[in-house]
């Protein structure tokens, strides 16, 4: 059965996505009730029908595994919907780990058993984003569509326990400066000093180790900034969140060619 035309008619939003595979997949199976599965697909062999039988159960499961697979992140999709989740880390064959809001880290039931079965998810993962991963380029930062940022590992030429990857969730809402002080990350007093040193103009370097919460600091911080204030950013992986309207957002280019 060729479904390329039907392929290329996914573009739009998610949903429009969805209704061309749901259309796909009615196009691919028939629905029959279960005693009757059997003989169906029997007679569907013998007289070669393009159409495969299927018991309503098993047409559901055919629809979510589509959906979670061609438009989602396949078996990482629970992990990315759950809104609790803040980080999640595979470090090889095993399960993958997740950092959660409330019960921190924990192991999921999630993971990948073989090492090819990780290296296909890793591979197809990347091309999904965008970039690729290859034995020349191995390494990948970039950014999912929700604006989580993602880092893979491909292969074992540069990791002893091969394919790997860490998902840093992204917030829909980034943490206020009021949220950051009832948190402990700093006192009223340094609040004050930043928002002084915003209406100023002067200079101010944000650094710390990896996960300190830098960007969460500079999210929060650029709100002391005048709300007419033209804003340039340049970041590696987009993570940003600059409440002003007038706000150009800018992101390196990697090295093109064999440079």
């Amino acid at each position: 059965v060729d479904f390329v035309d039907d392929l290329e008619d996914m573009t739009g939003d998610r949903d429009r996505k969805a209704a061309v595979l749901r259309r796909i997949l009615k196009q691919a199976c028939v629905v029959v009730k279960p005693q009757e599965v059997r003989r169906a697909r029997a007679k569907a062999k013998k007289k070669g029908s393009a159409r495969l039988p299927v018991t309503k159960a098993e047409m559901a499961t055919l629809s979510y595994r589509m959906e979670r697979d061609k438009q989602g992140m396949g078996l990482l999709e629970p992990l990315i919907l759950d809104p609790n989740i803040e980080d999640i880390s595979c470090s090889g064959t095993g399960p993958i780990f997740i950092e959660h809001k409330i019960f921190k880290s924990m192991k999921s039931t999630v993971g990948f058993d073989t090492a090819a079965e990780l290296d296909t998810f890793v591979i197809q993962l990347s091309e999904k984003i965008g970039r690729p991963v290859t034995y020349r380029q191995p390494i990948v930062d970039a950014t999912l569509l929700d604006g989580s940022r993602i880092n893979l590992v491909y292969g074992e030429d540069v990791s002893k326990r091969g394919s790997n990857f860490t998902i840093r969730k992204f917030s829909a809402e980034p943490l206020s400066m009021i949220q950051l002080v009832e948190f402990g990350g700093l006192t009223y007093e340094m609040a004050a000093y930043l928002s002084l040193a915003m209406a100023y103009g002067m200079n101010c370097f944000i650094s710390g180790e990896t996960a300190s919460g830098k960007t969460t600091l500079l999210n929060a911080v650029t709100v002391f900034l005048h709300p007419s204030s033209k804003i340039v950013s340049i970041e590696d992986t987009p993570e940003l969140q600059v409440p002003h309207p007038n706000w150009i957002r800018e992101v390196v280019r990697g090295a093109t060619g064999d440079d």
